[in-house]
């Protein structure tokens, strides 16, 4: 908060979020967020809280999320319109004293009170250490976990971000991402804390849209999810059309970016900057890709300002050589609190200050990491390694298929076998793709089976929820 007032003291006519309800200058946005914090201490909402925020108003959803930070109060942000059954589950875990809803719960308009803005003065600022937001991962895995957040961490990880990417003053955002998320709001964040100004907008990235608020706005860097920036590429690529001058940085983030997809991007748009972002709800952003430095299709970057990054072997120890696989480790100050209330998860993933994340990864003679897999998806087929995302490279090269994900499944001789999902595109022949995967996989990476399906199951931030194929 206290860069976002420095900004405001600095240049508050400046805008600082446009969202589908509202715009909002620096002056605005502090004005709210001090009104908002003012009728939480009416109400008397005792220090560490919870409050429940849904993001059915994104504008109010943003000043109720800092207003938290700054009454020293817990934000629990949620999906608008998220099944009944998850909402109870998050309200009886942590127990808000105050609920956000767009029906039946509390209003972000009845908390924000017309102040005029005029000579906002704030003297003192919420503690580094405070709890500041309980955030749900997005469960790729199985059931998602609430992860605890600091003001702290929170600050560090949107301060990768933007020393990372080139965020600045002079950035004006435009994202889609589910703003309820981690990956969502760290990017409103980093923007902020620059003194830039961020788009925040409910609607799928199309070659209208992008033209329209570039007319409007002049954005510089468009944020998306990895779907969705592969999408863009084929809009482009068969419309003919170039992406406004204005633009000179994108950013894919959630997953990996096949190589494809960059080397596409790069052609169509060779001003542009891409970058691929590596993070986790628990420790947001920390690995970085400038693209344009390796098109490798498993290439994640180089470790964030904030972040030590080393990989362990089965054993626990530290690999030291270039191309072995481990599992990712990472130390630093945009590190999670913990697992809310599940100590036990907590110590099992925390060990020396590290959180163990549940993915292999290699680096290479150059300082770059290389994203293998998560750690149950590797297929072990008679001994030999594979892992998803090689047989995934390989089969979306084929025209005839729009998507596709591969999975496992026991096999008596040789233990496991890969299984490829696909959905069909107009040119689809079951037949073709086989002999075109033939022609691109050993024998033992090539699936056992092609199942057709009408959509990959997604997370809202584009990844594969390998765990419910076949179900």
């Amino acid at each position: 908060m206290e860069a976002i007032y420095k900004t405001c003291q600095k240049n508050p006519e400046k805008i600082a979020l446009i969202t589908d309800e509202r715009k909002l200058t620096y002056r605005e946005l502090i004005s709210d967020i001090i009104s908002f914090a003012e009728k939480l201490k009416n109400k008397k909402i005792k220090k560490r809280s919870r409050i429940l925020l849904e993001t059915f108003d994104t504008a109010g959803f943003f000043t109720a999320f800092i207003a938290c930070s700054a009454a020293g109060v817990i934000a629990v942000p949620i999906e608008a319109g998220m099944s009944v059954y998850r909402l109870h589950e998050i309200i009886n875990t942590t127990k808000p004293s105050l609920i956000f809803l767009n029906e039946n719960g509390e209003k972000y308009s009845d908390f924000i009170t017309d102040q005029n803005g005029n000579n906002v003065i704030i003297k003192k600022f919420p503690a580094a250490d405070n709890e500041a937001v309980i955030i749900s991962t997005t469960g790729t895995t199985g059931n998602p976990s609430l992860i605890l957040h600091t003001n702290e961490s929170l600050y560090a990880a949107a301060e990768n971000l933007a020393a990372g990417t080139s965020i600045d003053e002079d950035t004006v955002m435009l994202t889609n991402m589910p703003i309820y998320l981690s990956t969502g709001y760290l990017r409103v964040m980093a923007t902020l804390i620059k003194g830039g100004t961020v788009i925040v907008t409910d609607s799928p990235y199309d070659e209208e849209l992008i033209k329209n608020y570039s007319d409007k706005y002049k954005i510089t860097r468009l944020s998306m999810i990895s779907t969705s920036l592969s999408s863009l590429v084929n809009e482009y690529r068969k419309s003919g059309g170039s992406l406004p001058k204005s633009v000179k940085q994108a950013e894919s983030v959630a997953s990996v970016l096949p190589g494809h997809a960059a080397l596409d991007f790069h052609r169509l748009f060779p001003e542009v900057t891409l970058y691929n972002v590596y993070g986790t709800t628990e420790s947001g952003c920390i690995l970085i890709h400038n693209t344009a430095d390796k098109y490798d299709s498993d290439c994640i970057g180089k470790p964030a300002v904030n972040a030590d990054i080393i990989l362990l072997d089965e054993n626990g120890d530290k690999i030291t050589k270039p191309g072995s696989y481990g599992h990712v480790a990472v130390r630093g100050r945009m590190n999670m609190k913990c697992y809310y209330k599940k100590k036990s998860l907590t110590e099992k993933v925390v060990r020396d200050d590290r959180i163990i994340i549940n993915d292999i990864a290699y680096f290479d003679n150059e300082g770059f990491f290389h994203f293998v897999s998560r750690v149950g998806d590797i297929i072990n087929v008679s001994g030999q390694k594979i892992t998803p995302l090689e047989i995934e490279d390989a089969a979306i090269g084929y025209d005839g298929i729009e998507d596709c994900a591969c999975t496992k499944k026991e096999d008596t001789e040789r233990g496991e076998v890969p299984v490829l999902y696909v959905v069909k595109g107009k040119d689809y022949d079951a037949d073709k793709l086989m002999v075109f995967l033939r022609d691109k996989l050993e024998q033992y990476r090539r699936p056992e089976e092609i199942i057709e399906i009408d959509k990959i199951p997604r997370t809202s931030t584009g990844k594969i929820m390998r765990h419910i194929l076949g179900l």
